[in-house]
Formats: structure tokens, C-alpha cells, sequence
């Protein structure tokens, strides 16, 4: 019995180190604002993640898969400084790629360059974070 108990309890274990991270974007663009939700989950422990964008309120969610990142101490006793590079994958291709950097909580660039060569610069839109922190509400 206890051993039932024991592999009852394992997924849950498997799951308890993954960690999610919803953020929200707005880019001006000229005109009509171009909203973006970007979520992360990872496994610190196992230095794992995945992330998926979406944009506007009823956007289908995007793959994101993971690149490279760089790290640098921004100075003694601040959180460390990260650059990220994810690849955007739409019908199993790569159409784009967003570059990313934060400090801590927070996100000081987060930029797209598509394949077809168009750039966009987005600023977080921390009012649109939901207070659960599990969506964007534009």
C-alpha cells in the first residue's frame, strides 16, 4: 500500500519544481497598439523552459524555443542582467525570433524581427497584467 501512496504522489513531486511567468507588452506601431502576452515555464532545477507568445485577447497561442541567453552582474550585490533569444516556430518553421532582457522583475527590451525582415519594439504594460499574474486584460 504504501508503495501505491508513493508513485500516487510522484507526478505531483515531477511538477512541483516548474515555475510560470506571464508578462505583458504593448508596442505603440504607429497607431493602433499591438498587444503581446509572454509566458515562460522552466525547471530551474533541471535548467529546462519553453515559452509561447499571443497576441491581442483572443490570439492563438505561438512556440517559443529557447535560443541562448547571456548573464551579466550589473554590479555587486544587483540581480544579475539576462539577454534572451527565442525562436519563434509557426507551422513547424521558424518565423521570427525575440530578443529579450530583464533585471530581476524587470523587462528592459523585448524585441521581434520576423523572418520577412519586419522589427517591433515592445514596452511591459504592467496595468494589463491580470492580478491572478495568468493572463493579459486589454
Amino acid at each position: 500500500m504504501k508503495q501505491m501512496i508513493w508513485l500516487l504522489c510522484l507526478p505531483w513531486a515531477a511538477q512541483a519544481a516548474l515555475e510560470s511567468d506571464t508578462r505583458c507588452f504593448v508596442a505603440a506601431n504607429g497607431g493602433k497598439p499591438i498587444h503581446l502576452q509572454f509566458t515562460s515555464v522552466g525547471d530551474a532545477d533541471s535548467a529546462w523552459s519553453v515559452a509561447y507568445v499571443r497576441y491581442g485577447k483572443r490570439g492563438k497561442p505561438i512556440t517559443l524555443v529557447w535560443l541562448r541567453d547571456e548573464q551579466e552582474e550589473a554590479g555587486e550585490g544587483r540581480p544579475y542582467q539576462f539577454t534572451e533569444e527565442w525562436l519563434e516556430i509557426v507551422d513547424g518553421r521558424i518565423n521570427g525570433q525575440y530578443t529579450t532582457t530583464h533585471q530581476g522583475v524587470n523587462y528592459y527590451r523585448f524585441h521581434y524581427r520576423g523572418a520577412n525582415g519586419r522589427e517591433i519594439d515592445f514596452e511591459e504594460d504592467w496595468d494589463a497584467l491580470s492580478r491572478a499574474k495568468q493572463g493579459c486584460k486589454w
